[in-house]
């Protein structure tokens, strides 16, 4: 019954809450037309609300497969005043639900946890499958009809992602993050979108790290420039050359960046970053050179007149190649302690450009740019000298530096390139201080190998292109190698000898001219030695 004697008494109504009305005095001939009862269908509260709370991993405004509910939000319900009408919590699944609700206008409200926000607004085509609530965390209104279900009102959270670790030196060219590689400070990092657009920029810190954090899930990609960055010593890594990436098992310890020689730059792949994720495997690494160090200028053995085999890319497997004669001397370390020099990781190098003499540096524990006796490892360095070229370490061919009468290696070097007529490729070139203080070329050594053998150790050689960069000289390559004088400067010769510098200059000599193609058939078979 609706209420009782709520306006004129014609009109309303007179029956109370229990259906009856008071008592009435009728008397002879009266006619009494105002009674009247009022009925309104009873409010029976049975609408509901509710859906899901969920993570959108990908931060794409919708619920995709596999993506979890989050349990225990706080959501509220509220009238289209604002006010609170209930609130509850989302169970292990992320669901929540506000039932035995009047028919009304509503919105839902989720309060984001700690670290969450919210997802983008209404995305997708399916209403069910997209997030309903704005960056307040608050519906729209909504209107409930009686016994109505509305199963259908979501919310999206993510977190923010984090990107980044280290670059390191890789001394002992494993490509792999050891004990003991020490980080590169001050190299540039930037961080890109998915249309390459740089978006932020950092350096690393002393120990080499660096980290891009809040940021929304997406795809992104690292880019380092090492044109200002140094090692633990405080050289310069501008002339280093980048390690190949994605050696080894271990996605924590590899490098994940890589760019030819000569590129100061080095770029990752594009990565996903998930809500939430913290991805801390993205490196780099920089590998300096192979050194070869001679007494009287540097000669070297083809490959074809080599008398033995050297395990030259590490794999256990001794491989022909080119090699130095016998008057010069490879800078080694025995790090066995065997008194031999077994495979490459003994020298000072490895198979891509730029090892060997930041392995140098790593000696040079004063930092004053020579190894010498002031420096802490110097007397751990050696010269294998191998007399008989036959690739093995013979008794007498391994001697301290003061042996071979080595004062002084110096860290820093000058890129003059040259091939020589035996297909080996000189490159570095620094100077070696002798007890007598004079000054001998110490020089990296590119050995030809055959390119089944790099192939069958997996091993990609490098082309010319990335040892000496497109807009080398061809000419200049192939025409001239250098000489150290007594005092350390750096001179050149045509094709090596004076007496041939005419023949070098004429363009018109076949000779010369069958000369310069056949070392460019052979360049392509040049590896690090």
């Amino acid at each position: 019954f609706t209420s009782k004697d709520v306006g004129s008494d014609s009109s309303d109504s007179d029956a109370g809450a229990d259906g009856k009305t008071g008592y009435y005095t009728l008397t002879s001939g009266s006619n009494v037309t105002t009674v009247d009862a009022g009925l309104k269908q009873a409010v029976v509260n049975t609408a509901k609300v509710g859906d899901r709370v969920w993570e959108d991993k990908n931060f794409n405004g919708v619920q995709d497969a596999g993506e979890s509910g989050i349990s225990g939000v706080t959501v509220k319900l509220l009238n289209s005043a604002g006010g609170v009408v209930a609130t509850t919590t989302t169970n292990s699944s992320g669901n929540y639900q506000f039932s035995n609700l009047a028919a009304g206008n509503y919105k839902v409200q989720v309060v984001a946890p700690s670290g969450y926000y919210v997802t983008k607004l209404d995305q997708g085509s399916d209403g069910a499958l997209d997030s309903d609530v704005g960056s307040n965390g608050t519906t729209a209104s909504f209107s409930l009809a009686s016994g109505q279900n509305l199963t259908s009102i979501d919310a999206g959270l993510y977190r923010k992602a984090s990107i980044g670790d280290k670059v390191w030196s890789d001394y002992d060219h494993d490509y792999v993050q050891d004990v003991g590689e020490c980080g590169i400070r001050n190299v540039k990092v930037m961080l890109q979108d998915s249309c390459g657009n740089t978006i932020a920029v950092t350096y690393t810190n002393n120990n080499g790290n660096y980290c891009f954090s809040n940021l929304d899930p997406g795809t992104y990609r690292v880019v380092f420039d090492k044109t200002s960055g140094y090692d633990a010593w405080g050289n310069s890594v501008y002339n280093w050359g980048w390690a190949p990436k994605d050696v080894g098992g271990n996605d924590q310890l590899d490098a994940d960046a890589y760019s030819a020689w000569g590129n100061q730059t080095a770029t990752t792949a594009y990565t996903f970053l998930e809500s939430g994720e913290n991805d801390m495997s993205w490196d780099a690494a920089c590998t300096p050179i192979v050194i070869d160090l001679g007494g009287d200028g540097i000669q070297t053995v083809s490959r074809e007149n080599s008398l033995g085999a050297f395990d030259l890319f590490g794999t256990g497997t001794a491989i022909s190649s080119g090699w130095i004669s016998g008057h010069d001397g490879f800078l080694a370390i025995d790090s066995n302690g065997n008194g031999s020099i077994d495979d490459i990781s003994e020298l000072f190098g490895g198979t891509d450009k730029g090892q060997g003499f930041a392995k140098l540096a790593s000696f040079d524990s004063n930092g004053d740019g020579l190894v010498n006796a002031s420096d802490e490892r110097f007397a751990e360095l050696k010269i294998w000298q191998d007399v008989d070229g036959d690739h093995q370490t013979d008794a007498g061919e391994l001697m301290s530096l003061a042996q071979a009468g080595v004062a002084a290696l110096t860290v820093s070097y000058t890129e003059l390139p040259f091939l020589d007529a035996n297909h080996n490729l000189h490159l570095e070139r620094s100077t070696a201080t002798m007890a007598d203080g004079s000054s001998v070329d110490m020089t990296d050594v590119y050995f030809n190998v055959a390119k089944e053998d790099a192939a069958a150790a997996g091993v990609t050689l490098p082309s010319m292109a990335d040892l000496l960069g497109d807009d080398r000289s061809v000419d200049g390559l192939l025409g001239t190698e250098f000489t150290v004088a007594a005092d350390g400067s750096v001179s050149s010769q045509p094709c090596g000898t004076t007496a041939g510098a005419s023949a070098c200059l004429e363009a018109t000599v076949d000779a010369e001219a069958l000369r310069r193609l056949a070392q460019l058939v052979s360049a392509s078979e040049v590896a690090l030695g």
